[in-house]
């Protein structure tokens, strides 16, 4: 079962290896080490949320029987659901040679994924986690609260 609570939990734990990467990126000489194991740690943390969202929230909320979420999770799932295969595709493409060879790159590369991935963080929690059966007023990854 799909809770509110545990998915804003893993947003924000998602959040905060993102930060620590965002950060990783930016410096100088780079902390390849570091760099490495913060991306397999997103990686892995990410990915298996992306899964439990695009394999269970998504198809849920779009067999709801309330038409406005029905589509709003056809829609959303349509203009945000290809992070997985972005994610993906920057993990391959920014290997450890690539990132020493062009470590500007690298970080563009970086913001731009995480742009997205708050992006798209933000537009579940605020448009699609209410329509949760059983979800109440509860805190999201930037500590607001919003209501059902």
């Amino acid at each position: 079962m799909l809770s509110h609570d545990t998915l804003v939990a893993e947003h924000i734990a998602i959040a905060t290896i993102a930060a620590d990467l965002r950060h990783l990126a930016g410096q100088r000489p780079l902390d390849t080490v570091a760099v490495a194991r913060t991306r397999w740690m997103l990686s892995r943390t990410l990915l298996a949320h992306l899964a439990k969202e695009d394999l269970l929230l998504y198809p849920m909320l779009q067999r709801s029987a309330v038409a406005e979420v029905a589509n709003l999770a056809r829609r959303s799932a349509e203009e945000i659901g290809g992070l997985s295969d972005g994610f993906k595709d920057y993990m391959r493409r920014w290997t450890s040679e690539a990132i020493a060879r062009d470590l500007d790159g690298f970080e563009r590369a970086t913001q731009a994924i995480l742009a997205a991935l708050h992006a798209r963080i933000r537009r579940e929690e605020t448009q699609l986690y209410r329509h949760i059966p059983g979800t109440a007023a509860a805190p999201t990854v930037d500590g607001g609260a919003r209501a059902a």
